[in-house]
């Protein structure tokens, strides 16, 4: 089994940070890339360690890429059901996952703490 060096899993993990641009919420859990579902977002700083993105080692093994606590005032009304980072293009960069419903109200702040957006683990051998 090959070994990853942390340079080659940093470089994917800069590829989300240098390129994401907002944190929506969106009401359809099955299509996170159809921008006319948001119910709101934020803009983000790109950019690892000097924006709203940090790369460091993994919970487990690997690296891993977190997310700085952000706050959405939400723009539509309906139920969050998936956070996504969109692009400027707004083009899909990470449908992140899908979380507890919520209830959105045009106007209402939607608060997210700091967490981690993804970790890629080492290669483990058979």
């Amino acid at each position: 089994m090959a070994t990853i060096h942390d340079n080659a899993f940093d470089a994917a993990l800069d590829y989300i940070a240098d390129n994401a641009t907002h944190l929506h919420i969106v009401s359809d859990a099955t299509d996170p890339a159809n921008v006319t579902n948001t119910l709101g977002n934020v803009a983000l700083t790109a950019g690892d360690g000097m924006g709203d993105f940090v790369i460091a080692n993994g919970d487990t093994s690997g690296r891993k890429l977190s997310l700085t606590a952000q706050s959405i005032t939400a723009s539509g009304t309906g139920t969050s059901k998936r956070y996504v980072i969109w692009d400027n293009n707004n083009s899909l960069v990470l449908a992140v996952q899908t979380h507890a419903e919520k209830g959105v109200s045009s106007g209402s702040t939607y608060d997210f703490p700091a967490f981690d957006i993804v970790e890629l683990r080492d290669a483990t051998t058979e």
